[in-house]
């Protein structure tokens, strides 16, 4: 937190004109609440507090108040359904695999061809490379068959840097490209990722156990509003897969949009939410803090 204060927002929460929000995981207990409440006003002398939940938070950016967040971050994954601005904690589903994995997975997968990418420095090679060069295929079987007779058409050429040896070699990347964010829809093949973690459900699956365990009234109108938040979530392709899955495991020929907030989502609706005129009354200051915790 003093780091995103001071290098990355360059603030001070202790001035008196600011405001703080901060965004949690969907789960976070009360204890915690009050631990964060306590860093933030004892350490860092905020004026006034708020905490939110991320994906009520992503979910206003949007203009929405309704709808099934589906947040996929670098170390985290979770599908948090949302009602009237309140999450059902029974309803949220977390995933077993995020962001890392993706990039554990591309790396083992370069490695049945022999490039051993071993160090911290490759692997945060590899994270820039899985940003800007990996996709989500809507149809996976096809772009496998395209790979196979016309790789040209996939193939992408990069430099790798060989950091124990030194010097550069080219190298190609193709099925790769698509093969290492599958594991998104088939958690089958988290397994032969770096990850220790047994495969869970699949993204599409646990946006519908998620929704299958809200209000029955309620499923039409959240298929109609699946939002993506979270840095992985902007892999190209990663929407139109998602809303397909979803169409064809929905019942009845269901509505079915997925809408992409991109990484700054929560940031996004925190923003708003603290400038709504009917927010204002949810802020807890420092002096009432200070006030019942002595008591």
């Amino acid at each position: 937190w003093h780091h995103t204060f001071y290098n990355e927002m360059r603030v001070d929460p202790a001035e008196r004109h600011l405001r703080t929000v901060v965004t949690s995981g969907a789960l976070l207990s009360t204890e915690d609440r009050k631990q964060i409440a306590t860093i933030m006003f004892g350490t860092f002398n905020a004026n006034a507090l708020f905490i939110t939940n991320r994906a009520i938070a992503a979910l206003h950016s949007s203009g929405r108040t309704t709808g099934v967040v589906v947040h996929v971050g670098f170390s985290t994954a979770v599908v948090v359904p949302v009602h009237e601005a309140c999450v059902p904690t029974d309803s949220v589903v977390t995933l077993p695999f995020a962001g890392v994995d993706i990039t554990n997975n591309l790396v083992n997968i370069l490695a049945e061809r022999g490039l051993n990418l071993t160090s911290t420095a490759e692997r945060e090679w590899m994270d820039a490379v899985k940003k800007e060069f990996c996709y989500v295929a809507e149809d996976f079987e096809r772009d496998l068959e395209t790979a196979c007779q016309d790789p040209t058409q996939i193939q992408r050429m990069l430099e790798w840097t060989n950091c124990c040896y030194g010097g550069t070699a080219p190298f190609q990347i193709c099925d790769e490209r698509f093969r290492c964010t599958e594991i998104l829809f088939r958690p089958a093949l988290h397994s032969e990722s770096a990850s220790a973690t047994a495969p869970g459900p699949s993204l599409h699956q646990a946006v519908l156990d998620a929704i299958s365990n809200t209000s029955k009234d309620l499923h039409v109108r959240l298929l109609r509003n699946v939002v993506l938040s979270g840095g992985t979530t902007e892999l190209p392709g990663l929407a139109n897969r998602l809303r397909s899955e979803l169409s064809r495991l929905a019942h009845g020929g269901a509505d079915v949009q997925v809408h992409s907030l991109g990484s700054d989502a929560a940031y996004k609706g925190a923003l708003t939410l603290s400038a709504a005129p009917e927010f204002q009354h949810w802020w807890v200051y420092r002096d009432k803090f200070d006030s019942e915790t002595k008591e």
